[in-house]
């Protein structure tokens, strides 16, 4: 079964933490895991994501972007502003 909070909370993390993209890292033990940024994200909802359309996986299979916004995760939040060097 599903978990739409999950997706939600993925797609969230993705687009406010990863610039709209993550990627699989693999982590000091060997265990490779997908990040937005520096947010651990669930694979499950993650690969229903990929599965359903609304995220696109790049072709190497190590990172995704988004590609739609579906309307249970809710409104499309802002990109957060990158912070300008002076």
């Amino acid at each position: 079964m599903r978990d739409v909070s999950l997706m939600t909370f993925t797609l969230h993390a993705i687009r406010g933490l990863g610039d709209g993209g993550a990627r699989i890292v693999k982590g000091g033990r060997g265990e490779a895991g997908w990040y937005a940024g520096p947010q651990p994200l669930n694979s499950q909802a993650l690969w229903d994501l990929v599965g359903d359309g609304w995220l696109t996986m790049a072709a190497d299979r190590r990172a995704v972007r988004i590609d739609a916004w579906p309307s249970f995760a809710g409104a499309v939040p802002e990109m957060p502003a990158k912070e300008m060097a002076e």
